[in-house]
């Protein structure tokens, strides 16, 4: 019996119950080596190895919600920062749609001329249009079109101060005799 119970320690140590078992004498009774397998399943089994293995410690635990809170607080900055983007694009896009519409209302719902105009929309975007001729007076005389720098600006406030948007482009129109 002394054989069996070091078979059995031994085979608790790394090797599985049934080469524990297989390891017995062949002279010992079937029944002798079920037993030793049992014994070596409930020394594998025993209640302080149940207990390690059962559950979580405290410290484990604390270190997983900390690491979860961390991840958590980036996560959320990002789609925080991605959100703030997407409302600035948004808001960006629709100026560049404001500042062409300007452009294509000059020369049909507003005159060509040189100066600076302003106004508002609706919505709370400010714009500002700007048009000087274009080349020096030589040139002008010689061209059988005027050509104008057009200049669209339009601003708004955002959460962190004022936004802008410039579209500038040369336009050409009919000249006007100033005779």
């Amino acid at each position: 019996m002394g054989s069996v119970v070091a078979i059995t320690l031994n085979g608790a140590l790394g090797t599985s119950s049934r080469e524990v078992a297989d390891r017995i004498p062949l002279g010992v009774s079937r029944r002798r080596r079920r037993s030793s397998t049992a014994t070596v399943r409930k020394w594998r089994f025993s209640r302080s190895r149940r207990r390690a293995v059962a559950g979580f410690s405290l410290v484990e635990v604390i270190v997983a919600i900390a690491i979860l809170s961390l991840t958590l607080t980036v996560l959320l900055d990002v789609i925080a920062n991605s959100i703030q983007q997407t409302s600035q694009a948004e808001k960006m896009a629709e100026a560049g749609s404001l500042a062409e519409s300007l452009m294509a209302k000059l020369g049909i719902e507003r005159p060509i001329r040189e100066g600076l105009d302003a106004g508002q929309f609706a919505n709370g975007f400010r714009w500002r249009l700007n048009l000087q001729s274009f080349g020096d007076a030589a040139d002008r005389q010689q061209w059988p079109v005027a050509a104008y720098k057009v200049s669209v600006e339009i601003r708004w406030e955002d959460g962190g101060g004022e936004r802008s948007f410039a579209l500038t482009t040369l336009r050409l129109a009919p000249k006007v005799d100033t005779r």
